[in-house]
């Protein structure tokens, strides 16, 4: 009947001897906690912290206009429950459940969103801090050098001399998948490394990067050859086709085709490609799980305990889209956030159809700056593939037209500072923007870039600096966003926007956005913590013994704090272990409170049902 640690505020509680009534109130104090971390639940459950966020950082003014005013209502709410006070009262039952719930309904939900906004702050408190103390431990300078800048975007793609290795790697790798699709098959297969990872827009995922990163999964595509197979297609529109098979007497073929009563006549389904596909991953032996190793890898941290030693890896392999995916996840039974994708694969049936399509004759002659002639002709002569794509109609016996070989060779002749600037755009896209806007695909963005390069002067390109093209390449994002129109890059007839339309507000974000991002210069595009390793970085090698001495001090400094925050957990400790106690408390008020509700419930529940019969 003592409160030792005075760690309530109200004053007749912290008399020495508490009255029963008294101490049912701080019963009722102590279950208000139990509401409180019930309603963070909630509110992580259903993402009202994201949303919340999301419209203040992406919505229009009226929507931040309200988010304010809601936020300013729960402050001065929260303020009034402070100031008044309730004094001890003789209805136990009136004072303790009813008033005290309904304010906790109220109050509650309030507090905690309160407390997010709070937290928010901090962070944002703590990163400014962190910047300024950095810009004072760079000789009183926040600027990271253009050099520097440069470096960390060129940080971001593959270089020439790194894709030629990845692309070694990538074919001993997946030279099994390509075996198991030859035996099943009965036909010859190439496998061709494809998209952004090869055409120098991105890392695979497990090489180090910075926290800012274009991290991405290897794309890998089986084709095989229309002269090989006994088939003919014949275009439904201007991007998608039907693929008829002409025999019978074809493993691989007959694998894939299925009778349409439509046309009467027998055509290879897209459904079936990706789902032999999938088939054949699984069943590729390097694939599949080795229980024996890990078992044995393992034993050691069984015997004695010791699960943060343990290694464990996942395959998951799922259909996506047109490819099947396949990653692998490394992690221990200690800490669930240990776990992390070590490999992450999509793989892709094709169909080379050994021709230049006539729906993409019109980009073969028309009049350009970029790329130049002999290029064309090189992206021309590598012809199309069709892979297992449905139209918007979901028809399963439609292909896809795909430019893969094409996008590889022109990706090669982009201009440095160009692709430098589109990788910062990316960048910047990949982490505000596409959490955001969903329907704003990086295919998208890089059409368009591409659509840039081919109105953008030559000469131009070569003789402005960075932030110039930088600029440039986003005006001509929002222009184009606002038409609504994103030609495909080879067939101009199609409008990439129709295929997934996107509504009037998602347009208007992703235009403030490029809009925001043109008004600040590139360096921005990388996050505090990327921004604040580039100036380490900068520091050490323009300061090295500074740098150790930096470290040092900064090292003695940690080690005082672990003190003082030991004797913090310990205070913190005490107070938990008086919360408990309270906790006991108040299960002598609000179990039975609920058993005689449940009763009351459930008395109701016969009454209605006998009135009924």
């Amino acid at each position: 009947k003592k409160n030792p640690m005075k760690i309530w505020t109200s004053n007749w509680l912290n008399s020495d001897d508490w009255n029963q009534l008294q101490l049912l109130d701080i019963a009722g104090l102590a279950s208000s906690v139990i509401f409180h971390l019930a309603v963070i639940v909630l509110f992580h459950k259903f993402n009202i912290f994201k949303k919340v966020h999301k419209i203040w950082k992406y919505g229009s003014r009226l929507k931040r206009l309200l988010c304010l005013l809601f936020i300013s209502l729960a402050g001065v709410t929260n303020l009034a429950s402070k100031l008044k006070s309730f004094s001890p009262s003789t209805n136990v039952f009136l004072h303790l459940v009813i008033l005290r719930l309904l304010l906790l309904a109220i109050i509650t939900p309030s507090s905690v969103l309160l407390e997010w906004i709070a937290f928010q702050c901090f962070l944002v408190y703590i990163s400014f801090w962190k910047s300024l103390l950095l810009s004072i431990f760079y000789c009183c300078s926040s600027t990271i050098s253009r050099d520097q800048t440069l470096k960390y975007l060129e940080f971001l793609a593959l270089k020439n001399e790194e894709m030629e290795n990845v692309r070694m790697i990538v074919n001993d790798l997946y030279h099994s998948v390509k075996t198991q699709l030859e035996i099943e098959s009965h036909h010859t297969t190439e496998l061709l490394p494809t998209g952004s990872l090869f055409e120098g827009f991105g890392k695979p995922l497990h090489f180090p990067q910075l926290p800012s990163n274009l991290g991405t999964d290897f794309d890998i595509m089986f084709a095989f050859r229309k002269v090989d197979l006994d088939i003919e297609f014949i275009m439904k529109d201007q991007e998608f086709l039907h693929i008829f098979a002409l025999t019978s007497n074809c493993s691989l073929l007959n694998q894939l085709q299925m009778y349409d009563e439509g046309s009467q006549a027998s055509k290879l389904s897209s459904v079936k490609a990706r789902e032999m596909m999938k088939h054949v991953v699984n069943s590729t032996s390097e694939m599949q799980q080795n229980f024996f190793q890990s078992f044995i890898q393992n034993l050691f941290p069984f015997l004695f305990n010791t699960p943060q030693l343990s290694k464990f890896k996942i395959n998951q392999t799922k259909s996506s889209g047109t490819a099947t995916q396949y990653s692998v996840l490394e992690g221990n039974l200690y800490k669930a956030q240990d776990w992390h994708k070590t490999m992450d694969c999509d793989f892709l049936l094709s169909i080379e159809l050994g021709e230049w399509p006539a729906t993409a004759g019109e980009w073969v002659t028309m009049n350009r700056n970029w790329p130049t002639t002999e290029v064309v002709f090189q992206v021309v002569q590598s012809g199309c593939q069709a892979v297992p794509k449905s139209d918007l109609t979901n028809d399963q016996f439609c292909w896809r037209l795909s430019f893969s070989r094409g996008e590889q060779i022109l990706s090669k002749h982009v201009p440095a500072n160009a692709r430098l600037a589109f990788l910062a755009v990316k960048l910047a896209w990949k982490q505000e923007l596409k959490p955001a806007c969903s329907k704003l695909k990086s295919y998208h963005i890089k059409t368009m870039f591409y659509h840039f390069l081919e109105n953008a002067d030559k000469e131009a390109l070569e003789v402005n600096g960075l932030e110039i093209i930088y600029k440039s390449l986003i005006c001509f994002l929002v222009a184009s966003l606002k038409k609504r129109h994103i030609p495909h890059f080879f067939i101009r007839s199609v409008n990439l926007m129709e295929k997934d339309p996107m509504t009037s507000k998602e347009i208007s974000v992703c235009v403030a956005f490029f809009e925001k991002l043109e008004r600040h210069e590139i360096l921005n595009v990388f996050c505090s913590s990327s921004k604040s390793e580039m100036m380490i970085q900068q520091f050490r090698q323009n300061h090295f013994y500074l740098h150790i001495l930096g470290t040092f001090l900064l090292i003695i400094v940690n080690a005082v704090f672990t003190c003082a925050g030991a004797a913090a957990y310990f205070i913190i400790f005490l107070m938990v272990v008086a919360l408990l106690i309270c906790f006991l408390y108040s299960s002598v008020i609000y179990i039975p409170v609920l058993v005689v509700l449940y009763l009351i419930y459930k008395l109701i529940e016969c009454y209605k049902s006998r009135q009924r019969r």
